[in-house]
């Protein structure tokens, strides 16, 4: 007996379990991350109010924020809160919509942003993307998916209920949100009648033809591309039947009814198209009869119809000859021989498809015909012409995420596209029916400015990033040089791509007091970006500036060379002709910071009050005379502030006694002193009137004493 194989068997269980958790966890996944971040989120759309507690539904097999719409171009407001209130968050850009009001803190509560979407109806994929900063510098991209939904209504009301057999009728289709309707135009077949859903501009049209005479019921349920949610929260898609009743009738000539529905007439194709109509008697085979537009006599030629054989399916084999277009919905085609009417029929003849003109939308822009597209980058794209409606275009390279096939009409063709981050062609065919139509898009590598993290400033501190630099630096070591590096790996993230960097870079010298030493043009730099970007060997590295750059190697002046509080002024910013938005300017200021500075004081301090020091030592005499001192100072510059001196200085010298006191009484001296003197700053004034203090020695008395009182300064 065969042993069962348990460690198979269990191996073949453990594949099974895994596989199943990992389908339940990736199930909702976006909103599940969503929610690690985000504690609530509302929309208010209308009078109504949509949370993430309470209206999510289940969509393409993710969990989706519900919200009611009543115009494609509907605003909504919306209020989250972060579970962390440190953190940072803003509300990213999309093709589906403008941002009116961008995300802002409410009462250090919540945050507040307005939106504007521009086509709901035909927006697929449509969600909210916010951009999450940590404390750490790191940041995630939250993704919400969005499912609107709304309320469609529609009817059509024909003005008369006669229908003659064979015959094709028009009627406008009357509906609140007409965009939302899926009008296909392809001729469908009912119980009793063929009929066509047809978009038109901001209109609908319905045709009728009916398939048997009497009085015929027509049904029909419109389909829509937004659904509506019944009171299960489930999604529906279909509107209710609507039923209308027409009393049909023969026509006054017999109907032919052509097996094809459309003829494209090409005028090099003398033998025309070989067609199946169908059989009647009185036809002659081989025998050639026009097509007119109108019973009259002489009316305009459409076509020839040349009768070849009876088929076994009780058609005719025909060649048909198309010389004029037709259109269904413009009346019978009558089948003449020579001038006598005897059936009718009814076909569009169209010309050639022909493009004449291709543009393109991109997010906040008007139409254009610059057909230069970007990778990662989503287009609206317009084909104008004749005789499209049953085109097949097809885009090279390019993924077509257009759904709604009544954007194609017989004038013009819509469709959203997007171009992969990874795109290999510098130019791609638009193709129908698989040859090249001649008109090619054309790839162009991103070129928009990007803040200035990816530059770094060595000044002798390490590398600091350009955009960290915010308020002047204070550097109290020499500025041997400046040397500027460039992290080319932070211009491309991810699907974020900036292209090339065109840098200007200006240097200026000053001192301490203001004045130029030197002013130069650096010069301007491209910097393309690293391996790490997707694009990176598509970028043309020519002229990419790879090797750091040292400021000295410009200058004639060296920053090492600057005395204290000497100013070093960078400014980097984007070259305007290189770009087609505004680009960052940046300056950026170094001082070469001192703590203290030294000079020479002389004094006339007056009215000094002077103590002796020892026994029986008296006060001095107010105001005995006028003196003399000469100092060695030292002066202290204010913490973190530039050149803002401290109301005090201390220093050292000589003092002479009484030096302008010319009474034969007074008793005058030369002293070594220590002092300290408190002074108003009044800018670069060389006289002021300090306050001293200190203590010294007498060289001829041979006695310490201490002093205070004002004086006279003057600084050299």
């Amino acid at each position: 007996m065969r042993k069962f194989n348990y460690s198979a068997a269990f191996r073949i269980f453990f594949i099974f379990i895994i596989f199943s958790l990992s389908s339940q966890v990736s199930y909702g996944n976006n909103l599940q991350f969503f929610n690690q971040y985000i504690q609530n989120i509302k929309l208010y759309s209308g009078d109504k109010i949509f949370d993430s507690e309470h209206n999510i539904v289940k969509f393409n097999n993710q969990n989706s924020l519900t919200f009611e719409y009543s115009s494609n171009e509907q605003i909504v407001r919306g209020e989250l809160r972060l579970r962390n209130q440190k953190h940072s968050i803003s509300l990213n850009s999309s093709s589906d919509f403008d941002i009116l009001d961008s995300l802002e803190l409410i009462n250090n509560d919540f945050h507040r942003f307005r939106i504007r979407f521009k086509n709901l109806s035909e927006s697929d994929f449509l969600n909210l993307t916010f951009t999450l900063f940590e404390e750490t510098g790191n940041y995630k991209n939250l993704e919400l998916p969005l499912f609107p939904y709304t309320q469609t209504e529609v009817n059509f009301y024909p003005k008369s209920e006669e229908l003659y057999l064979g015959e094709s009728r028009q009627f406008e289709i009357i509906s609140n949100n007409i965009e939302n309707l899926v009008l296909d135009g392809m001729w469908k077949s009912a119980d009793k009648f063929n009929y066509r859903l047809v978009r038109t501009g901001r209109t609908g049209q319905i045709f009728i033809e009916p398939k048997a005479i009497g009085n015929q019921t027509f049904e029909i349920v419109f389909e829509t591309k937004r659904p509506f949610l019944d009171y299960g929260n489930n999604s529906v898609y279909s509107l209710e039947p609507i039923s209308k009743h027409f009393k049909v009738q023969n026509s006054r000539h017999i109907f032919l009814r052509i097996d094809e529905r459309q003829i494209i007439r090409e005028p090099e194709n003398i033998k025309g198209e070989r067609i199946h109509l169908e059989n009647n008697g009185r036809l002659l085979i081989g025998k050639t009869y026009r097509i007119e537009a109108s019973e009259e006599v002489g009316s305009p030629l459409i076509a020839e119809l040349f009768t070849i054989r009876r088929l076994t399916n009780d058609k005719i084999l025909c060649d048909f000859r198309a010389y004029n277009n037709h259109k269904v919905s413009d009346g019978y085609l009558f089948i003449k021989d020579g001038d006598q009417s005897m059936f009718v029929t009814n076909i569009d003849i169209i010309p050639m498809p022909a493009i004449e003109r291709v543009s393109i939308l991109r997010n906040g822009t008007e139409w254009s015909g610059n057909l230069n597209i970007k990778p990662g980058e989503t287009i609206d794209l317009k084909i104008e012409g004749r005789s499209l409606k049953h085109s097949k275009f097809y885009f090279e390279e390019m993924v077509n995420l257009t759904t709604d096939s009544a954007l194609q009409t017989d004038i013009v063709h819509n469709y959203k596209l997007r171009l992969p981050i990874n795109a290999n062609k510098r130019t791609l065919n638009i193709v129908e029916g698989g040859k090249n139509t001649g008109i090619v898009l054309t790839v162009a590598e991103h070129q928009k400015p990007r803040k200035f993290d990816f530059i770094n400033i060595d000044y002798g501190e390490g590398k600091v990033p350009l955009s960290l630099i915010n308020q002047p630096v204070l550097y109290s070591g020499t500025v041997k040089d400046i040397v500027i590096s460039f992290d080319r790996d932070l211009i491309d993230r991810g699907e974020v791509l900036y292209g090339k960097q065109i840098v200007q870079i200006r240097a200026r010298l000053e001192d301490k007091n203001g004045n130029l030493i030197e002013t130069g043009n650096i010069g301007t730099f491209t910097i393309c970006p690293g391996e790490e970007s997707p694009r990176h060997n598509y970028y043309s590295q020519s002229g990419c500036r790879l090797a750091d750059i040292l400021v000295n190697n410009f200058l004639s002046k060296k920053t090492y060379s600057l005395g204290e509080w000497g100013k070093i002024e960078l400014i980097v910013e984007h070259t305007a002709s290189s770009y087609t938005s505004e680009g960052f300017l940046q300056r950026i200021v170094i001082y070469h910071k001192k703590r203290t500075s030294f000079d020479v004081d002389l004094s006339i301090p007056a009215g000094l009050f002077i103590q002796k020091i020892g026994d029986n030592q008296k006060l001095a005499p107010f105001l005995t005379g006028i003196s003399f001192a000469m100092v060695a100072q030292f002066s202290f510059y204010r913490d973190n502030e530039i050149q803002q001196l401290l109301p005090i200085k201390a220093g050292v010298g000589f003092l002479a006694q009484n030096a302008f006191n010319f009474s034969p009484n007074a008793e005058r001296d030369l002293g070594l002193i220590l002092i300290t003197s408190l002074y108003p700053i009044k800018g670069t004034n060389r006289i002021s009137f300090p306050l001293y203090g200190g203590f010294g020695y007498y060289l001829q008395e041979g006695s310490f004493f201490f002093l205070i009182g004002p004086g006279i300064r003057v600084s050299f």
